[in-house]
């Protein structure tokens, strides 16, 4: 048996464990020329990019392509050619930044034939290489522009023979298709030959669209309408006719506003005589001086559609609509007559003092009193029949009973409905009872029931 001394043992362990302690340096290769400094190729379009792998050890390769493509496309840059719709919209102060954004997307997404020169990964980097070709690129931007006409082509010459049959919605959506096929290219001139002529294709989609819009008459029914407020608008009473070339146009919808408020529907299509009405209702707003506003709205047709929308549509569709057509609503205050059947201990009375406290409301709100009901707009009645109901040793107890109510002189169709509440009224006689009774029932008046049918009316 080999034994070890005390102290060559402790020089081993001591050397064991300055060996463990040692860490394993991995040597990381060197980068490639196109790592450390960028190229420079006029012939081609650049994009390198870099991903952490320890940040994303799964899809760091995806991430680093993804991010190296976009790069390239960045590259590529957008510009707007002076024959292209979108200068022309421009030109018309319409172009937003986001439209830029749009033509710069459509760009990147139609990259293709990108070629990977190379990559090169650290322990932990992972980078990546493409270029495309500037000559690859618009050759391949030139054949899909090619076919993009061609199809815009179809659409359109679908949509002209619409027109010749006076269908003019199918016609308008078959010129928004023809519009879609050719939109990721709205920054580019699009020459091409049409019927023998040479033409800008974006130039020309937009003249055969606004060539519709143009032909088009919205007149409304009426110039002016006298109204009142508080009054129902009947569903055909506020007309717009739309025509062309004198007849009438169906099936196109009609964008209202009304100046006041909100109006729903707000799109309404024309009927078979070419009129779309305003479904206003009931008319609450008591300024004097209010319209209705009125145009062909493009929009609707684009939205109702099947696919994804452009907002770079939207803009174009926007900018052909006509300014709105308005019909001038001339608004008064209802006229009111006011009819009191009054009674007081079986006799008749004029009612003198309800009437006084019923015109004083009106008058604050200021509804237009008349004196004959057939010049009446509304006709408020009210009944009231005042009865001793009680006598204990001096005092005596009147009670008026009865209904206010309102209602439209027209059809008699009920505005508003109360009952009187219990209006008793004692004092030391009959007369002296149905005063106080009579009071109280002015008091219900001033303070309830005419305000409760103010705010009702109007609601």
């Amino acid at each position: 048996m080999i034994k070890f001394s005390p102290v060559f043992l402790a020089v081993l362990l001591f050397v064991s464990a300055c060996s463990s302690s040692k860490q394993v340096v991995v040597e990381e290769p060197t980068k490639p020329e196109w790592v450390v400094s960028r190229p420079i190729d006029n012939a081609y379009y650049i994009g390198i990019s870099v991903s952490n792998k320890l940040n994303n050890p799964l899809g760091y390769r995806d991430e680093a392509k993804r991010s190296a493509l976009n790069e390239l496309a960045s590259e590529i840059e957008v510009t707007v050619n002076s024959n292209s719709m979108l200068y022309s919209v421009e030109k018309q102060g319409q172009l937003q930044d986001e439209f830029r954004s749009f033509t710069q997307l459509k760009t990147n997404t139609q990259i293709e034939n990108a070629e990977l020169v190379a990559d090169f990964e650290t322990s932990t980097e992972y980078w990546m290489f493409y270029r495309l070709s500037k000559a690859q690129y618009q050759a391949d931007k030139q054949k899909k522009i090619d076919k993009a006409i061609g199809n815009s082509r179809v659409f359109l010459e679908q949509g002209v023979q619409q027109v010749e049959g006076k269908n003019y919605r199918k016609a308008m959506q078959l010129y928004i298709q023809s519009l879609e096929a050719v939109a990721p290219y709205i920054n580019e001139q699009l020459k091409t030959d049409y019927n023998g002529q040479e033409v800008y294709w974006g130039a020309k989609l937009l003249e055969e669209m606004a060539s519709i819009v143009q032909s088009f008459q919205l007149v409304p029914n009426a110039e002016t309408h006298d109204l009142y407020w508080g009054q129902q608008i009947e569903p055909n009473q506020i007309g717009f006719i739309l025509t062309q070339e004198g007849k009438p146009v169906q099936n196109i919808p009609i964008f209202f506003t009304y100046s006041e408020d909100f109006i729903r529907p707000r799109v309404v299509m024309t009927d078979g005589a070419g009129v779309a009405f305003a479904k206003l209702g009931k008319l609450r707003k008591t300024k004097a001086s209010q319209f209705i506003g009125a145009h062909v709205d493009l929009e609707t047709i684009y939205q109702e559609m099947e696919g994804e929308k452009e907002a770079f549509i939207s803009e174009v569709l926007t900018g052909m609509q006509a300014p709105d057509v308005r019909a001038k609503l001339q608004v008064r205050a209802p006229r009111v007559y006011v009819s009191i059947k009054a009674t007081e201990m079986g006799a008749k009375s004029k009612g003198t003092s309800y009437r006084n406290a019923i015109e004083e409301v009106l008058n604050k709100y200021e509804y237009d009193i008349v004196s004959k009901k057939s010049s009446a707009d509304l006709v408020l009645n009210l009944s009231a029949d005042t009865k001793i109901v009680g006598k204990s040793g001096e005092r005596v107890t009147a009670n008026t009973t009865g209904q206010f109510k309102v209602e439209y002189a027209s059809g008699n169709t009920e505005v508003f409905a109360k009952q009187l509440s219990s209006a008793k009224g004692v004092q030391l006689d009959d007369k002296g009872a149905a005063l106080k009774s009579s009071e109280k029932v002015d008091t219900q008046l001033k303070t309830r029931l005419v305000p409760q049918f103010h705010r009702t009316y109007l609601k």
